[in-house]
């Protein structure tokens, strides 16, 4: 039986899953929370290798919240990858097929188009900081033996030279095949690869990725 948003709450009132027993609860709970877009790139970021962060923090220019702190925006994930023999830093964004910012009507571009915009801007700006602390975030995670088998983030902590991808990819996931073949999902979708072209990566299920 599917549990409600409220029937999860009144559980974590009564209880702090005392048993293991309780997994298929604790996966219920998880999923009210999430939602679709959450969990697919969740999936997305254990199965893709050489994950190097995810929830990345972009500083906004000039914008400040409520209590005067700097406001940021937050790209879904990073990984180290190796482009004709160089080692770079790709940044990600995931959209879910319902999400509205991959849409636009008439000859208007997606909201995501700015929004990639913006994430080029803000890397091209923080370049030497994002370097430097993504070397040492490499240089931890060996020092702390947690590196595995993500070979590439193990070069870089030995000390190979790497630099940024400056052009986020947008990886949009949570179609069927109908969804896919729609003439108007095509006409979106048309709209962004004539912007980002390779940029763009389409995955029905995110476990295909």
């Amino acid at each position: 039986m599917k549990r409600t948003k409220k029937q999860v709450d009144e559980f974590f009132k009564m209880e702090l899953f005392p048993s293991i027993k309780k997994l298929d609860l604790i996966k219920r709970a998880i999923n009210v929370y999430s939602g679709e877009e959450k969990s697919g790139v969740h999936t997305i970021s254990i199965i893709a290798t050489n994950v190097l962060d995810v929830e990345i923090a972009i500083e906004k220019d000039n914008v400040v919240d409520e209590n005067g702190r700097k406001s940021t925006d937050r790209i879904d994930f990073l990984r180290v990858e190796e482009q004709n023999d160089h080692l770079k830093l790709v940044f990600y964004e995931a959209k879910h097929y319902s999400n509205k910012e991959i849409r636009a009507a008439g000859i208007a571009d997606p909201p995501v188009i700015k929004q990639l915009a913006k994430y080029n801007k803000s890397l091209l700006k923080h370049a030497a900081d994002i370097e430097s602390s993504y070397r040492m975030v490499c240089e931890n995670l060996q020092y702390l033996d947690i590196i595995g088998s993500r070979n590439l983030i193990s070069r870089v902590a030995r000390g190979e030279s790497i630099t940024i991808d400056f052009d986020p990819r947008l990886v949009i996931f949570g179609y069927d095949h109908d969804q896919r073949s729609g003439k108007i999902w095509k006409t979106h979708i048309g709209k962004i690869k004539s912007k980002i072209g390779k940029k763009l990566i389409t995955k029905g299920n995110p476990k295909s990725f």
